[in-house]
């Protein structure tokens, strides 16, 4: 089974997304499930500390005024576990070339 994991710390983004990809999961018979619903690299990371596994990340490229965005988030992931694959996206188009330099 597929385990997914969405950070994001707009909590209408988050709640949208996690709706979203439930709705496709359970449409379309998917062998995979929303384990964590993060809003912010903190939490991502308690999670996955005290659950070590293999995940499906959807990163959030610009968490806001955190101190850490999705790129350095996904930098520290494969720490942890290490098979993992990281999708990342992002609805402030206008600001990703800024956060990818």
């Amino acid at each position: 089974m597929l385990k997914i994991i969405l950070c994001d710390d707009d909590s209408f983004t988050l709640s949208m997304f996690s709706d979203l990809l439930g709705k496709a999961i359970d449409r379309l018979k998917l062998p995979a499930k929303l384990v964590c619903r993060a809003s912010t690299a903190q939490e991502l990371l308690h999670f996955i500390t005290a659950n070590p596994d293999t995940y499906l990340f959807f990163l959030d490229l610009d968490m806001g005024l955190a101190s850490l965005n999705g790129l350095d988030i996904g930098q520290l992931i494969p720490e942890k576990t290490p098979d993992s694959k990281i999708v990342y996206v992002t609805s402030h188009i206008e600001r990703t070339l800024d956060i990818l330099k």
